[in-house]
């Protein structure tokens, strides 16, 4: 029936690989789609790109469940043990939520920083901050409602840059990162 098309879309998003630029899972491969609409890897116009990262992120929203993107928000925020004994010792590869958030967090505090992205990557570094806040937004209306919208705002930046003398801390969540944005906007 239909509930077996949809588990059969998450089972093919989380696991299956793509041989396309490696090994890597669909989902990984969308979520790349989404934030950089493929711009500066062949031939693509600006123009192209924004459009197929709108497609891609349509994609995304067609294929996550409420069940599995609550899920993916909760385990950005408290990971699941690691199902045998080598994957422990392993550094674990962060989760797409918590690369979703890296990715609009590092762009977006880019696009505030003046004179800091130079005029033939603004299109690229504006692709990834629209792509990232639009996956984003499917968590937070494909989520299971409030708890997920509290999780997901509470994510934090894992790669933070750190602060020159005389600025101010840059931020440390999601939150933060969005409030800075539209300081700075």
């Amino acid at each position: 029936g239909l509930d077996d098309t949809g588990a059969s879309q998450e089972h093919i998003l989380q696991t299956d690989p793509l041989y396309l630029r490696g090994r890597v899972p669909a989902l990984d491969r969308l979520m790349y789609l989404v934030c950089t609409g493929g711009f500066g890897g062949g031939d693509l116009t600006a123009d192209q790109s924004a459009a197929t990262s709108v497609h891609a992120l349509a994609a995304f929203r067609a294929a996550l469940s409420v069940q599995n993107a609550s899920l993916m928000v909760l385990h950005t925020l408290a990971p699941p043990p690691p199902m045998d004994e080598d994957a422990g010792r392993m550094p674990q590869e962060p989760l797409v939520v918590q690369k979703l958030v890296n990715t609009l967090a590092e762009s977006s505090l880019r696009l505030c920083s003046e004179g800091d992205v130079p005029s033939n990557e603004q299109m690229r570094v504006r692709i990834n901050v629209v792509g990232a806040a639009g996956a984003l937004g499917v968590f937070l209306t494909n989520g299971a409602g409030d708890t997920t919208r509290e999780m997901l705002l509470r994510v934090p930046i894992s790669m933070v840059p750190l602060s020159q003398e005389g600025e101010s801390a840059p931020p440390s969540t999601l939150m933060e990162c969005i409030l800075t944005y539209i300081e700075y906007a």
